[in-house]
């Protein structure tokens, strides 16, 4: 497979200095690693595919459809639609065939114009953070049978946690 050496070796300085621990196939243009995140989702794996004149990112949970119930993969399919309507950077994506969820950016770019560090990082981290907002709706839909529709708006207009009462064990800070 033909990539960009030079872009190969500007990302791996971002993963680097990043300090994320990662596998590494050089003679596929490929980077790997699992990030935890803030969900119920809890981990996704991240690919980072090099080419010649660009570079992708496929971020997915350890998780999909169920590509042998119907009703289930039109429900995450809707859910990935509305999810995607309005999304700048990248998209979600579901492959009928075997059930697989993933979250697809990529950049272009050429060795004469290699992008900064932290464009790199942006572009990495934007399946990352896509996950965060809409993976526990991918779990509603998905497991517990929540409208697609509902699914989306809840990840879009989260409610602010209620504030909670002091229990009668809490010290007053005025006290002290």
């Amino acid at each position: 497979m033909a990539f960009s050496s030079a872009l190969y070796a500007r990302v791996k300085e971002y993963l680097d200095s990043d300090g994320l621990h990662y596998d590494e196939f050089p003679d596929e243009g490929r980077f790997q690693f699992g990030i935890n995140i803030h969900s119920k989702v809890r981990n996704v794996t991240v690919r980072i595919f090099v080419d010649e004149d660009n570079f992708s990112v496929v971020s997915f949970p350890q998780f999909g459809g169920d590509p042998q119930d119907p009703e289930n993969m039109h429900a995450l399919a809707e859910y990935t639609a509305r999810a995607n309507y309005g999304l700048v950077q990248g998209n979600f994506q579901i492959d009928f065939r075997d059930g697989e969820l993933r979250y697809w950016s990529a950049m272009l770019t050429d060795d004469n114009n290699l992008p900064s560090i932290h464009t790199i990082g942006r572009v990495v981290f934007v399946g990352i953070m896509m996950w965060e907002r809409y993976g526990d709706g991918y779990l509603k839909v998905g497991l517990a049978g929540v409208d697609p529709e509902t699914a989306v708006n809840e990840a879009e207009n989260p409610q602010p946690a209620a504030p909670q009462e002091p229990s009668p064990t809490t010290i007053d800070p005025e006290i002290l």
